[in-house]
């Protein structure tokens, strides 16, 4: 047993004696990992954007079926045929100690995010406010950035009409600081803060757990909200003991062979993501350098046959764009024209056969799905790799600076647009660790950009698709989640949002 399982089951053990092995009254969730980074301007994984969307309101936010509401925002208007918004902060709204909610706090929040010393990856997505990316890039100044507070109204200058801008403002690389708080601790944002959302953060243990209590200074406080105790615990088969055993309430990562009986006993729940589960390459050198043998790969993966594997809800994804967002396409029209080339295209991979290591974090569902690869590959194009497994903050670190020659990825929507999915694999995007650059997807990407929604943006989706997934193949997309947890019965209101979130205020348990 790994020493983290070991660690959870000492940890739970003594707070099942000081419970008396009475159920507590608190929502006890598992975190596969201790999240990368709890500052709204670093954070940019799954497990901080579960804290953080439960401790960060932002000027909009969604509902549980990904819906942009309203939050610190009051209305937004947009001016100047799109190229200005102006941004009325809701009334009365302060943070969990008191302290009002200012626009000049957003101001600051935002320039934070873009300045380069503060190493934000997802802050590019903020690029379309005139003056951010120079300013992020080195080569302007803060005061540049078009973005400025008058009394309670925020005004945003672009650089180019951006339909979805208001969904950009759901990011926690636009929520507000506070300069107290960053001069209490020398520039950085403390991972136990004040907080703006629904919870606050009482106490941290990387590697241990994360304690959340109500905020009660909340603006939109709900009656009745429990304490959530998030613990981390890595190990599936350890998660799956401890929620067995009473000790964790919610379980998000199931064993593939366990999904069965516990679908049996009615204690899965699964909902759709606006994801997409794929692979990609180092494009930087060979083999993969070369988009005939990135089509080969793609070619041979049985996308169909990997899900059955994972006896999951999933969907094969036979595109980039997943059903949840603008521009998917129903249909395996790429999949069977790479399937057909595939032989073909596979003529000088072969000679690596046995060379190429393929990397991924480990996990069960991974194991399947990378072991299912190296089948599929020696199977059907005959070239044969190795695997590579690694923990989730090495395979990220990995990942950024010396790319595996394949590795897996999940990119999950920041927001509720496809921009997202389509930026991250543009030439200068922080994001794409291939090295691959297309100046003809670039130009797409930036149309897309400034497309309404509607058909015509539609199509200009499917040409940058065909080029992404087709044509050079630097994704491969092999399912569409749908992500399942194990909720405990004594739990109802469990919702989990397209974006992966989970409205801890919604909780409630059972008499």
């Amino acid at each position: 047993m790994k020493s983290s399982a070991l660690l959870s089951f000492f940890f739970l053990g003594l707070a099942s004696a000081a419970f008396g092995g009475a159920a507590p009254n608190e929502v006890r969730i598992q975190l596969a990992a201790s999240p990368g980074s709890l500052d709204p301007a670093i954070a940019d994984d799954d497990y901080a954007s579960k804290v953080l969307g439960n401790t960060t309101d932002c000027l909009f936010g969604y509902d549980a079926k990904g819906k942009l509401e309203n939050r610190l925002a009051e209305k937004i208007t947009p001016k100047a045929g799109g190229l200005r918004y102006e941004v009325k902060l809701r009334k009365g709204a302060t943070w969990s100690d008191g302290a009002p909610i200012t626009a000049d706090q957003f101001v600051a929040g935002i320039r934070r995010s873009l300045d380069p010393k503060t190493g934000s990856k997802i802050a590019s997505l903020l690029f379309v406010i005139k003056g951010a990316k120079e300013y992020y890039n080195g080569q302007g100044a803060a005061e540049k950035v078009g973005v400025s507070a008058k009394g309670d109204v925020l005004t945003f200058d672009l650089v180019k009409p951006t339909p979805y801008f208001a969904q950009l403002l759901t990011l926690s690389q636009a929520a507000p600081v506070r300069a107290d708080v960053l001069a209490a601790n020398g520039g950085k944002w403390p991972a136990i803060a004040p907080s703006t959302g629904a919870y606050r953060i009482v106490s941290y243990q990387p590697e241990q757990d994360l304690r959340l209590e109500p905020n009660q200074k909340y603006w939109n406080a709900k009656p009745g909200a429990l304490p959530v105790v998030l613990r981390i615990v890595p190990d599936e088969s350890t998660a799956v003991s401890l929620f067995e055993s009473g000790m964790l309430d919610v379980v998000g990562r199931i064993p593939p062979y366990d999904l069965k009986r516990f679908r049996d006993k009615g204690l899965v729940q699964s909902f759709p993501q606006a994801a997409t589960y794929f692979l990609s390459f180092n494009a930087k050198k060979p083999p993969f350098d070369s988009a005939a043998a990135r089509r080969a790969v793609s070619g041979a993966v049985d996308r169909a046959g990997t899900v059955a594997l994972l006896d999951s809800a999933h969907l094969p994804a036979n595109g980039w764009i997943p059903p949840t967002l603008e521009g998917y396409v129903k249909g395996d029209a790429m999949a069977k024209k790479l399937e057909a080339d595939a032989t073909k295209n596979a003529v000088g991979l072969k000679k690596y056969s046995g060379s190429i290591s393929a990397a991924y974090s480990a996990n069960a569902v991974n194991g399947v799905v990378m072991e299912r690869l190296q089948n599929d590959l020696e199977k059907k194009i005959g070239v044969k790799i190795g695997l590579s497994t690694m923990d989730w903050k090495a395979y990220v670190t990995a990942i950024r600076t010396d790319t595996p020659a394949i590795y897996r990825f999940q990119r999950g929507a920041a927001f509720m647009d496809p921009i997202w999915h389509l930026a991250s694999f543009t030439s200068d995007d922080p994001n794409n660790p291939t090295g691959w650059k297309n100046a003809e997807y670039d130009r797409l990407v930036d149309r897309i950009a400034r497309t309404p929604s509607g058909s015509a943006r539609v199509k200009l989706i499917a040409q940058a698709e065909k080029i992404l997934v087709e044509d050079e193949a630097i994704v491969v997309p092999v399912y569409y989640p749908m992500v399942s947890h194990l909720v405990a019965a004594r739990v109802e209101g469990f919702v989990m949002d397209p974006l992966n979130g989970i409205p801890f205020a919604k909780i409630r348990l059972k008499n």
